[in-house]
């Protein structure tokens, strides 16, 4: 597991919190995301029993993904932005409390889904303008099968309650339970040490995450993202408020923080100037949380508000898992960006 606190260390700060700065609060201190070796464990075999593959070497393997990133710009952030408008990658509101879990795998199905979208394997969910402004898929559904009233969560247990409970819900309206998940937060505390009523996860769990796999390695990240499958991530790598000229980021101290990844630069020309390949991350506090550069490298290409470009010297050590929506990993072989101004 990624250097993040353990349960035991950070049961005194699970406790509900709400703030104005994020970036400040996770700098502070704050746990967002804490290590979880049960429920890793856990996570993983729950996989294999479902028939699926918890390695992603061997997923990669399986489904003829290897080196389909190798030497190229690939987006799944604009694969979003495609399928759902500009506005779609990002939600307008920052994250209010300590659900940054949550809203890196929303981002993560978010994206998984998008390029289905566009590669004709799935339907569009029903939404309206002000859901897409809030990120499209709602958050506040699998937050609630946390298990406790406090703030702070595992990747791994998120991952398994998605899987089990709920996945995707589309940020609209739903009569029959009296609930309006358009806007976030929609009744954020409503749920925790109390598990929804099953009339409740029977409404909103009818879109699970089928399968994940755990990547370790930066050819495995690389390949996925380029075959459309995003990933959600966990760390203690905290980042600079400010981006530079071509939107990366430096690291700056330290952030308990889950977060999605959602595009990889694999090109020459970005190892060349930061000394090995980048990942979007896509963060969670809104739109403004981070000034500077957006451009990408040699494009007339932007990143989405709100994400920064990491080098993967700097995020090496972080916990990596791919959603799928669907149970296989059939490639959806996203086009290399870096051509983008040739196509």
């Amino acid at each position: 597991m990624p250097d993040l606190p353990t349960l035991v260390n950070v049961k005194w700060k699970l406790q509900p919190v709400t703030f104005d700065n994020p970036a400040e609060a996770y700098g502070t201190g704050f746990v967002g995301a804490y290590a979880d070796p049960e429920g890793l464990e856990r996570l993983g075999d729950a996989v294999v029993k479902a028939g699926g593959m918890w390695a992603a070497s061997d997923v990669c393997g399986a489904y003829g993904m290897m080196e389909q990133g190798k030497g190229k710009l690939c987006s799944i952030a604009h694969e979003i932005m495609k399928a759902f408008g500009p506005d779609s990658c990002c939600a307008i509101k920052g994250q209010i409390t300590g659900d940054c879990v949550a809203h890196g795998l929303r981002s993560a199905i978010l994206g998984t889904l998008s390029t289905a979208i566009n590669h004709g394997l799935s339907g569009r969910p029903i939404t309206t303008p002000d859901g897409i402004q809030h990120g499209v898929l709602a958050t506040e559904p699998t937050w609630w099968l946390r298990g406790y009233n406090g703030d702070g969560w595992s990747c791994p247990e998120s991952l398994e309650q998605a899987m089990h409970g709920i996945g995707a819900v589309s940020r609209r309206p739903f009569p029959e339970i009296g609930m309006d998940f358009t806007k976030y937060p929609t009744e954020i505390r409503r749920y925790g040490a109390q598990h929804p009523p099953e009339k409740v996860v029977e409404a909103l769990g009818g879109h699970r995450v089928e399968t994940v796999t755990r990547a370790k390695s930066f050819e495995e990240v690389r390949d996925l993202v380029a075959s459309g499958f995003a990933l959600q991530t966990c760390g203690s790598e905290g980042f600079a408020t400010t981006r530079d000229d071509n939107g990366v980021a430096h690291r700056s101290g330290r952030w308990a923080h889950s977060m999605a990844v959602l595009a990889c630069d694999d090109r020459d020309e970005a190892k060349k100037l930061y000394g090995g390949p980048l990942l979007l991350f896509q963060n969670s506090w809104g739109r403004a949380w981070q000034g500077g550069g957006r451009k990408i490298i040699g494009t007339t290409l932007e990143i989405p508000p709100g994400s920064f470009w990491a080098r993967w010297s700097d995020v090496s050590s972080r916990f990596y898992s791919a959603v799928a929506t669907v149970k296989r990993w059939e490639p959806r072989k996203l086009p290399d960006l870096g051509l983008a101004d040739l196509i």
